[in-house]
């Protein structure tokens, strides 16, 4: 990056550029001998303060609900959307517990919790953090020991913790008395706030068209909400409309560039219409130009999708297989496929 003499990125040069360190030199020294540069270490930004929950994967001891449509707006991920009108409805684990867990994407000092309960609430709760010096990786998915870090009572609405002061990336709720007894509790949003100077990463950099991700496709977003689940990580989705009404949270698009540069893998949802949408050709440009794995799933689409698709996409998919979610009775089995792939267990 360019850098002034005080150490602050220049607002001329906001993305990253490559450059002859010693012609700039020469030239610099040639003509305009008053310009200092420096090959040293950058100075770190400044902790940005924020409610690092948003937009960001969540797990739970269960949901509750009683058909497929009403998944949509009382998932575990709807308490992080950032949407109104959408909520977790908890149901308890094998164990009877009942608990929701957030990833936050990065070490955060965190300082202060609200949840905002829905009628069923809990009476008391607590939170527990993931203590980074015991969390390392299994598989891609952190895991470490959790710890208690205070006890609140709850009720109806907003609810804010006194002020907390610890470090973790990974926060849980847990309910010890429920109002309803026997039964969970449930909310419409968890903040989390605190500060961190690393970005959070999006593991997942997810590409799909608008359509592939609209309230009539609904299973397609279960798979993204039960990879998130299953990896512990963040899918960035990056679509040309709104995807679902908006309850499946999409990454900021200043966020772009950075997300797909820092994935772990590019997630293709494909079906007939996709070779001829703009998105598709330019995450699988950026893809490439980063160097990014690119799994490709096949979707339904008007039409079957051949294989390879057509051009002018054809040529990346050439040598590539695909994850067939054309199927719903399928599903199961294919998720369990891409599962593998992400955990790097795939014999193709």
């Amino acid at each position: 990056r360019v850098h002034g003499v005080d150490g602050i990125t220049s607002s001329r040069f906001p993305q990253e550029v490559y450059v002859n360190i010693d012609d700039i030199k020469r030239r610099a020294k040639a003509s305009l001998p008053e310009i200092v540069l420096s090959t040293g270490p950058v100075p770190l930004p400044s902790p940005v303060h924020r409610n690092f929950a948003l937009h960001r994967p969540c797990w739970s001891s269960g949901c509750f609900y009683s058909s497929p449509n009403e998944w949509i707006t009382l998932a575990t991920h709807c308490v992080t959307n950032g949407t109104e009108g959408s909520r977790w409805s908890g149901a308890r684990d094998a164990n009877g517990a009942c608990w929701i867990a957030v990833d936050l994407g990065c070490d955060v000092d965190v300082d202060k919790i609200r949840i905002n309960f829905e009628g069923a609430y809990a009476l008391q709760w607590h939170v527990e953090r993931l203590v980074p010096e015991t969390s390392k990786s299994v598989n891609g998915v952190l895991e470490g020991t959790w710890e208690e870090v205070g006890n609140f009572r709850g009720s109806p609405g907003w609810v804010d913790t006194p002020a907390l002061s610890f470090k973790t990336r990974q926060v849980k709720i847990v309910c010890d008395r429920p109002y309803f007894s026997g039964g969970g509790f449930s909310c419409w949003d968890i903040e989390v706030y605190g500060s961190a100077s690393a970005k959070p990463l999006y593991e997942y950099f997810v590409t799909s068209t608008a359509a592939n991700l609209s309230m009539d496709n609904y299973p397609i977003v279960k798979i993204l909400d039960d990879v998130q689940a299953a990896m512990k990580k963040k899918c960035y989705v990056h679509s040309d409309g709104p995807v679902l009404g908006n309850y499946y949270p999409r990454g900021p698009e200043e966020d772009y560039d950075f997300a797909i540069k820092n994935c772990e893998a590019v997630l293709m949802l494909l079906n007939s219409e996709s070779a001829s949408s703009e998105i598709v050709k330019v995450d699988i440009e950026a893809a490439l130009k980063y160097k990014k794995p690119i799994l490709a799933l096949r979707l339904k689409g008007s039409v079957p999708l051949s294989w390879p698709p057509p051009e002018p996409i054809s040529s990346v998919f050439l040598d590539k297989l695909y994850i067939d979610f054309s199927e719903p009775a399928q599903f199961g089995n294919s998720l369990g496929l891409l599962l593998d792939a992400l955990n790097g267990k795939s014999k193709s």
